[in-house]
């Protein structure tokens, strides 16, 4: 039998042996992984702790609207209509300041002194991505705590201080720098407050003040009485943030912040992962071609030798095995190494999903890359096989 291992095979190229194990490697791998990672994202979306998001609305401003001040605010059946809309959750209102404000900050140690109007606005506390035991306010203390967006932030550290030759500022710093705080009544009487910064945050893009603050400046300083919103926050369910937006949009009214698109996310990877897997594929065909073709050339090098072993009486399946044996062989050594190569990419992938996107832990299913790498030997190995038993019945006939 060794003889006839050595007769039949001695001339495989091992070059060619090499090209076929590094091609089925990268081609059965790259499959593994796009089908791997296309569950574990799904997984990731369904299982992600994001139970709701939060989208800031108002009406459209147009260029009547604009010239003839037309009303913007939103009216009990404008929010009932918004309430309606399948997929959203609560919604809040934001109550606008009606009175004129002005704050200040001085840095004696600096030099610095800085006035600039401003305004508030106010929101109900379970809208809020900031937490702070400092989030009250008491009329006889006259200290209002203030929740400042990040991007203002940024806009002052990159954009107005580089230009004003002023301080870039820290979080720490501003949260410990007092503000001077001046409110005008409708009489232009001036009352003083303090204030302070006690977070940032990155879902609500306004000056935030405690809505007892608000509530209680606009019925003392002013006499306007209550007003309609002009601004909603509404929580909705991530899984329908493209259905949402698009009838909110076709309302028209306008989204202000972006939010985590579940179903936009959701069809990029689909889509990304099917290129991926059409790709490895294809380097998993060009392997199989690869080794078909390797043995092709060594069947019709030996089909002389092959015919004789026929009229010695040596039967097909003696003939075979060496060309089988062979196939299993080198198969079984790629699929082996691409299975592990899919799973140590799974453990890259899993930790900078977890890291940087915040993803919560995936149980580690080991057994889809198996069934995928099993599913893909078979297929392979058994094609490879009938191409090679059709040849060697041809030469015996």
């Amino acid at each position: 039998m060794d003889r006839i291992y050595s007769l039949l095979l001695g001339e495989l190229s091992k070059k060619r042996i090499l090209c076929f194990m590094l091609t089925q490697i990268v081609g059965v791998a790259i499959v593994v992984i796009s089908v791997q990672f296309f569950f574990d994202v799904r997984k990731a979306l369904d299982t992600t702790s994001l139970d709701k998001e939060y989208v800031i609305l108002t009406k459209k401003v147009g260029t009547l609207s604009g010239l003839f001040s037309s009303d913007l605010s939103f009216s009990d059946a404008n929010i009932a209509d918004i309430q309606s809309v399948e997929g959203v959750g609560s919604v809040g209102e934001f109550t606008s300041s009606n009175f004129r404000v002005q704050a200040g900050v001085t840095m004696s140690s600096r030099g610095i002194g800085y006035t600039t109007e401003m305004f508030f606005e106010s929101v109900d506390d379970e809208y809020l991505d900031v937490k702070s035991d400092q989030w009250r306010f008491d009329p006889k203390r006259k200290e209002i705590p203030i929740i400042v967006p990040k991007n203002y932030i940024n806009l002052y550290n990159f954009g107005f201080a580089p230009a004003s030759g002023l301080p870039k500022l820290s979080n720490d710093l501003i949260k410990s720098i007092g503000l001077d705080i001046t409110v005008y009544d409708d009489s232009g009487s001036r009352h003083q407050f303090s204030g302070h910064v006690v977070g940032f945050s990155s879902r609500i893009n306004t000056i935030l003040a405690p809505k007892e603050f608000v509530e209680w400046g606009n019925s003392t300083f002013t006499n306007s009485g209550e007003t309609q919103p002009d601004r909603l926050i509404l929580s909705i369910n991530p899984k329908q943030t493209e259905t949402i937006l698009e009838k909110l949009k076709s309302d028209g009214y306008e989204v202000e912040n972006k939010v985590f698109n579940y179903e936009a996310v959701s069809k990029t990877v689909t889509f990304i992962v099917s290129i991926t897997l059409f790709i490895g594929v294809i380097i998993t065909i060009m392997s199989l071609v690869l080794l078909v073709l390797s043995l092709f050339l060594l069947i019709e090098r030996n089909r002389s030798k092959i015919f004789n072993l026929y009229i010695l009486g040596f039967p097909l399946k003696t003939i075979f095995k060496p060309y089988m044996k062979a196939t299993l062989l080198l198969s079984s050594c790629s699929f082996v190494f691409a299975y592990i190569l899919s799973l140590l990419a799974r453990e890259l992938y899993l930790s900078i999903m977890v890291e940087e996107l915040g993803v919560g832990d995936i149980s580690n299913n080991v057994w889809l890359p198996l069934a995928i790498v099993f599913g893909l030997y078979v297929l392979v190995v058994g094609v490879m096989q009938l191409i090679v038993l059709k040849e060697l019945r041809l030469i015996r006939k």
